[in-house]
């Protein structure tokens, strides 16, 4: 699958509308900017106000995330850290406790595997 961030832009659009991101007053499609990088360090990154001309930013790797259900598990990922973007700082970057029961939450709602999110 050749990764776009137009792709990446309509798989958000797609968990936007699916709970449990619905009840997280997650950012619309057109606030994030979307990025796909060939890195092979990390499957996916996700930035809060980096100063720059968007406040969220999702980086997906292609070399990592070459099948459809690898980049949505990555992405709903990103999202999970992005649902945490309204606390005070850096609480949205870290996998503490609360962010892995929302994982589990995603994964359970939506038939992914929670050891994969």
């Amino acid at each position: 699958m050749k990764l776009t961030p137009e792709i990446l832009r309509n798989m958000y659009a797609t968990l936007y509308c699916c709970y449990p991101f619905t009840k997280w007053s997650m950012p619309l499609p057109e606030e994030i900017e979307f990025i796909v990088t060939l890195d092979t360090d990390a499957m996916g990154t996700y930035c809060h106000d980096t100063g720059e001309d968007f406040e969220h930013t999702i980086t997906i790797s292609a070399a990592r995330c070459g099948h459809m259900y690898t980049a949505l598990c990555t992405l709903a990922h990103e999202c999970c850290h992005m649902s945490f973007y309204r606390r005070k700082g850096f609480r949205w970057a870290h996998h503490s406790k609360e962010f892995r029961t929302r994982c589990k939450l995603i994964a359970t709602e939506l038939g992914f595997d929670p050891l994969e999110l």
